[in-house]
């Protein structure tokens, strides 16, 4: 039998190290995959069709057009484009 040597065996950890972050990434929370259904319902399409890169695009654009609505808000009334909408 061959003594592993600490290169082979640093390689082997590193790889370890690897599979286990990999397999961690792959199981979301709970609340992480409640959020994600209820972000891929919001988009209007089936929770389980929607790729975490899909979902990802979607909330960033949405995060992009509100920001553009707020800037054009701003432009016309001013600070009051930040505050909340009471209603009045």
């Amino acid at each position: 039998m061959k003594t592993p040597t600490p290169s082979t065996s640093a390689a082997a950890a590193a790889a370890a190290k690897t599979t286990t972050a990999a397999a961690a990434q792959k199981t979301p929370s709970a609340l992480s995959s409640v959020v994600s259904d209820l972000i891929r319902a919001a988009a209007g399409s089936d929770a389980q069709t929607v790729a975490d890169e899909d979902l990802d695009h979607y909330v960033a654009n949405l995060i992009l057009k509100e920001a553009e609505a707020k800037r054009k808000q701003y432009n016309r009334v001013g600070v009051r484009a930040y505050q909340p909408d009471t209603g009045q």
